[in-house]
């Protein structure tokens, strides 16, 4: 509610002029998606991912239904108190002291701007990094989908493979000898990928990207969705093909990657993430509802539910993601790892080597 009143230039109310009292009404409620244990467990996992690695830029992590999109959670390790949003972390308010600044001066605060606006930041959407394996997965649905390769196919792989004269080497050094498709997927054979990227072509690979929504944004209800970084169609080579059939020099956003990994995982279908689920009133009436929303087919089911035996065979058997096995449950993973590459992201403003004030990180 709210008094409209009349006043002078000095703010003074004027009581003979025009006044008029408009009473209060309750608001509505928005109704999320988010599953409070969910949110719980994956906000105390970042903390212990965070802490016993010894993480120098935050942890983030999504859990989303694969079908629907609703996001069933969403956090970011180090958080900040809601209640006090400007007071800084503990390992931010360690890097502004370890500076040395004078407590209110230019510099001091300058920097401590800084790190109060990377504190707030979503992370989850609005910065961006790299894939790699994780990125597998999408690969080896192209090749599915466009028929380029059978799974009773076998590949050597010898430790590494030359693309336009250049050596590009797989994670196991030594070579993993002679693999079956699902064996180069569970395994996470490099030259198996940059093979089937190759089978593809530049053009049908880069419109998979399109396809899978890595060069738009996904939508999501949140403000300050980022984007990814990607080669022009124009300029993507061979050497690039190979190189992003695994997972490398491209960068994507958490959001983009999980509602890519979540259109195989659905039976082809990208979803448009989303939080809220509807509005309602103070007796509980619905004053609007949001559907789910499916953009486009990306796949067939039928790619998908070979992808997903695969990925849960690498779990059971012994795959690289053996690790994430868990007794009683049928788990399909792909582990992936990641590089910093010292560019910026144009499109979201990620820097992936943090800048430095006097050497020093912020």
């Amino acid at each position: 509610g709210r008094y409209i009143t009349a006043r002078d230039s000095s703010g003074n109310e004027m009581p003979y002029a025009y006044k008029e009292y408009i009473p209060a009404q309750n608001g509505y409620h928005v109704n999320t998606t988010i599953d409070v244990f969910v949110q719980s467990a994956l906000e105390e996992q970042l903390e212990n991912a965070y802490v016993n690695s010894g993480g120098q830029n935050r942890a983030a992590g999504i859990v989303m239904n694969v079908k629907t999109g609703a996001v069933l959670g969403m956090a970011v390790y180090p958080d900040f108190d809601l209640n006090h949003p400007r007071d800084l972390d503990e390992q931010s308010l360690t890097t502004l002291q370890n500076l040395g600044y004078e407590m209110g001066s230019d510099d001091y605060n300058t920097v401590k701007q800084n790190l109060q606006l990377n504190m707030w930041a979503n992370k989850a959407i609005t910065e961006s990094y790299i894939p790699g394996s994780t990125f597998k997965v999408m690969t080896a649905s192209m090749a599915l989908e466009e028929d380029v390769v059978s799974l009773s196919e076998s590949n050597t792989c010898t430790g590494s493979f030359t693309v336009l004269g250049q050596r590009i080497h797989c994670h196991k050094v030594q070579g993993h000898g002679s693999l079956t498709f699902a064996q180069g997927i569970q395994q996470s054979c490099n030259p198996w990928l940059m093979k089937l990227g190759l089978r593809l072509g530049t053009d049908t690979f880069y419109n998979y990207l399109k396809a899978f929504g890595y060069l738009e944004k996904t939508g999501v209800d949140l403000p300050g969705e980022g984007g990814g970084v990607f080669a022009s169609q124009e300029a993507f080579t061979d050497l690039d093909l190979a190189i992003y059939a695994f997972g490398q020099n491209f960068n994507v956003t958490l959001i983009q990657q999980i509602t890519a990994v979540s259109a195989v995982a659905n039976g082809g279908y990208l979803v448009t993430p989303h939080f809220v689920s509807s509005i309602t009133d103070a007796k509980g009436n619905v004053i609007q509802s949001f559907d789910n929303h499916v953009r486009r087919q990306v796949v067939s089911q039928s790619v998908c539910e070979t992808v997903a035996k695969i990925l849960e065979e690498g779990v059971s058997g012994d795959g690289g993601a053996k690790n994430a096995y868990v007794a009683g449950y049928r788990l399909a993973a792909k582990t992936g790892t990641s590089e910093k590459k010292e560019r910026e992201c144009p499109m979201c403003g990620y820097i992936a080597t943090p800048k430095t004030i006097d050497g020093v990180g912020v």
